[in-house]
């Protein structure tokens, strides 16, 4: 019992932030107690727990007359994110020159192997997000910078709800050849080149979501 109710919060946790991420818990969408704990069949407590976290990580927040609610999404908005996460992501590349071991460009080059065969699988939205999620966190993990780390991990999921409204499918070979292309330049450890290849890359996602964004917001 003890076990259970350590890993309830948690498990939760996952599946209500991926609801958030993936728009099933759509932007600006109230948020009880009552029909979350009916939705997801356990009690009010760890959703109470859960709302409470979700709120300090900004997937949820409070506004007046209406309770809690799905964080909007707004074209201001994305593009802070944006500018936030491009300054980490260098970051993040250059300590990744730096400090990489074989286990790191290991873990990476795996990483890229599990993208390139999930192209066609038919939620391979979900999929690619989170191998991608996975690949820009390695970088930062290789770069051995763990604030780094933990702040572009929640950077990056704020930045995923905007990825995933715009839809990205034409672009997979694109983004997937170019993190084949920062992979193969980290291992040779030419800093300037992989820094170059990283702005390019979000560079080119910007330009994606910046021109289908506004349609659907």
């Amino acid at each position: 019992m003890t076990q259970l109710k350590k890993t309830i919060p948690a498990d939760l946790y996952k599946m209500i932030h991926k609801d958030i991420i993936y728009l099933h818990l759509p932007p600006s969408s109230q948020i009880k107690e009552i029909t979350l704990s009916k939705h997801y069949n356990v009690s009010r407590t760890p959703v109470r727990q859960v709302i409470q976290r979700l709120i300090a990580d900004k997937f949820i927040i409070y506004e007046k007359g209406r309770g809690n609610i799905v964080a909007p999404l707004t074209w201001d908005d994305y593009l802070h994110l944006y500018q936030i996460r491009s300054s980490m992501e260098l970051l993040s590349i250059h300590l990744a020159v730096l400090n990489a071991k074989d286990s790191d460009l290991q873990a990476i080059e795996e990483n890229i192997q599990k993208q390139e065969q999930i192209i066609n699988d038919q939620d391979y939205a979900v999929n690619f997000i989170e191998l991608d999620k996975e690949f820009h966190l390695l970088l930062a993990r290789a770069g051995k910078n763990k604030r780094l780390y933990d702040l572009l991990g929640n950077i990056y999921d704020h930045y995923s709800r905007y990825n995933f409204l715009s839809g990205f499918r034409g672009r997979l070979n694109f983004a997937i050849n170019e993190h084949k292309a920062i992979y193969q330049t980290l291992q040779t450890k030419n800093e300037p080149l992989a820094s170059l290849q990283m702005k390019q890359h979000l560079d080119n996602i910007h330009s994606v979501i910046s021109y289908e964004l506004p349609h659907k917001l």
